[in-house]
């Protein structure tokens, strides 16, 4: 499999084309309310937080509001992993809105997760480069 990976990248190269990198979209900064639990099951603690507004921005200057209405709907698993599932909408500044759609699996060290459950906020690896700017 890395043979592959390494012929398509240098067939990438040849071609001219640049190796992908992550490049982000957008900051947001959402407002939400207190999470709800839905109670046990089997798989897990289901709960809901309900995203009650916010703001988004992007280095090429696209702005504006998270509308309020939105939810995060989430499985705390027995093993430590949050899936989520969030959907809201933002509403840039000439009033165009996207609906966004958020699914994924949020995991950890156990003191980075601990500090999230506090409230604290925590600098991702990935991330590092934005926080220095």
């Amino acid at each position: 499999m890395e043979q592959n990976l390494e012929r398509n990248k240098a067939s990438a190269q040849e071609r001219g084309m640049d190796t992908p990198r992550f490049v982000p979209l957008l900051r947001l900064a959402v407002e939400v309310g207190e999470i709800v639990s839905l109670g046990a099951t089997p798989t897990g603690e289901r709960r809901v937080v309900a995203i009650t507004g916010g703001s988004f921005d992007s280095e090429e200057g696209w702005r504006g509001t998270v509308l309020p209405g939105g939810a995060d709907w989430q499985l705390l698993r027995s093993d430590g992993v949050l899936e989520v599932d969030a959907r809201y909408v933002l509403q840039d500044e000439r009033g165009a809105r996207v609906q966004v759609i958020s699914q994924g699996l949020r995991h950890g060290p156990p003191e980075v997760i601990a500090a999230l459950a506090r409230g604290e906020t925590v600098t991702l690896a990935w991330d590092a480069s934005a926080s220095t700017n």
